[in-house]
């Protein structure tokens, strides 16, 4: 069931996925790895959000959604609290 707290969670990432920095995000995703697995994520990151997650562990959509919310969680309640869209 779709609620106000899953149309918040989506925003927060979808706005996290077009505002931050390539760099910035895999790098709170992937914590300390090889430089060659951090490009090969970047390329997987290059086909879009729905491609990225698809490939992402549960582990990994967990930290993503936690960059996301932490960036922009107190954004989406606020417009979701006065209405805004």
């Amino acid at each position: 069931m779709c609620n106000e707290d899953s149309i918040n969670t989506v925003d927060a990432l979808v706005m996290y996925w077009h505002n931050t920095e390539p760099d910035e995000l895999l790098g709170k995703v992937y914590t300390d790895c090889a430089p060659r697995y951090f490009e090969e994520k970047m390329s997987i990151w290059k086909h879009g959000l729905t491609y990225f997650w698809g490939q992402l562990d549960r582990e990994h959509r967990h930290k993503l959604m936690m960059a996301a919310w932490e960036k922009y969680g107190l954004v989406v309640q606020r417009r979701s609290t006065y209405g805004y869209s």
